[in-house]
């Protein structure tokens, strides 16, 4: 397998990630951006975002291939699937937000 097709294969499986992740963030900086500009404070948002995004990405879609991940969802019936992955990863990705 070479470089290129695994480049391909990981931005497939990171880039719709991202795009949402991207409208999501980017909603809520620009919210952040707008509420500085009422008091007369420059903040440029978009570098940061984009950089948070693709990490944050990427966070999950590794999360989204661990073993405690594919077990929930085998295991548990789907509402608590869901409550326990978001549970686990709001605690991993957490510091990639804050970092």
């Amino acid at each position: 397998m070479g470089m290129l097709s695994v480049v391909k294969r990981e931005a497939w499986r990171t880039g719709g990630v991202a795009l949402y992740l991207f409208i999501c963030l980017g909603f809520f900086t620009t919210l952040g951006k707008l509420v500085l500009a009422t008091y007369q404070i420059e903040y440029y948002p978009l570098l940061p975002t984009v950089i948070g995004t693709l990490a944050l990405a990427k966070v999950v879609v590794l999360l989204d291939m661990t073993p405690l991940a594919i077990r929930l969802e085998t295991r548990h019936p789907i509402w608590a699937a869901t409550l326990y992955k978001t549970l686990f990863y709001c605690a991993v990705s957490a510091p990639v937000l804050i970092l």
